[in-house]
């Protein structure tokens, strides 16, 4: 089998082992809630008549702590928890399964994303991903994981993109490749290594495009490789 056919499948295995959708925790969409007092403390109902929610009312508005129920189980399962601000979601929000197993914890300012977001494996306490968030657009580190803990990427954010250094990992934590994003698109010079860790590839990007020669050590030559 030639070398070229080894990268080949080496980057179809890449991208399948990087392509993985990320978990989307309900946290991030308001519940809304049709509130029928002006102040104190009061409950809310699902259609079903369970208890939907607890917490304080100022003004007609949410306020202080509230947490919020998984439908059916009648005020035993917490579904989230966290403080209200003048109506709007406002420091560390925690999503649970009805179990009880934490799935994430979200950071709110004045009812928009701001802060550290952490969603958590369904079965482990180990982080999936954790990223940030500045006035509800991701911007700076990010890290995601393996099921076992071990990291999977990190990388830098800016405006919901990846922009800066990027390094990916192999499940045995190897190395896979790493490089520099420009406004989502790989840039510059990029490294690829095989699971052993040992140099399989390296060459240029522009615009997320590959450029120019592109370098294999175990062939002692290049390849001028386009696209992809």
């Amino acid at each position: 089998m030639t070398k070229s056919i080894i990268t080949i499948i080496i980057c179809l295995m890449a991208v399948m082992l990087f392509s993985q959708n990320l978990p989307n925790p309900q946290i991030f969409t308001e519940i809304s809630d049709k509130i029928n007092i002006e102040n104190g403390n009061t409950a809310l109902f699902w259609d079903d008549g369970s208890i939907k929610g607890r917490g304080r009312i100022v003004n007609s508005s949410k306020t202080e702590n509230w947490v919020y129920f998984h439908l059916g189980t009648n005020g035993t399962q917490k579904l989230f928890e966290g403080a209200y601000l003048n109506g709007k979601r406002n420091g560390i929000w925690k999503e649970f399964d009805e179990k009880g197993k934490l799935l994430a914890t979200v950071g709110y300012s004045n009812g928009t994303l701001n802060g550290e977001v952490t969603v958590f494996f369904e079965n482990s306490n180990i982080p999936h991903t954790t990223k940030l968030y500045r006035n509800g657009i991701q911007t700076g580190a990010f890290a995601e994981h393996y099921p076992k803990g071990n990291l999977k990427e990190r990388s830098m954010y800016v405006n919901g993109q990846r922009d800066g250094a990027a390094t990916f990992f192999y499940p045995s934590g190897k190395i896979h490749s790493r490089g520099s994003y420009s406004k989502g698109f790989k840039e510059g010079r990029w490294q690829y290594n095989d699971e052993k860790g040992l140099p399989l590839e390296s060459g240029t990007y522009s615009n997320g495009i590959k450029t120019g020669a592109w370098a294999n050590p175990d062939n002692n030559n290049s390849m001028n490789q386009k696209g992809g």
